[in-house]
């Protein structure tokens, strides 16, 4: 491997863990912000009831 790969290489690693933990970090306020599905304070109830059942997440 020539030196221009193995950079490329590490580049391209590091881009994609950096992409990673923004990714963990960015979803769920993505996902409370838009109105999709996450319990618990801010976003929906943990426990749902639904004619004679109750569904707790």
């Amino acid at each position: 491997m020539s030196t221009i790969r193995k950079s490329t290489i590490v580049l391209g690693t590091v881009g994609f863990i950096l992409f990673s933990v923004l990714l963990l970090v960015f979803l769920p306020w993505g996902f409370n912000f838009f109105g999709y599905a996450l319990p618990g304070k801010g976003g929906l109830p943990c426990r749902v009831s639904y004619g004679d059942r109750v569904y707790i997440a």
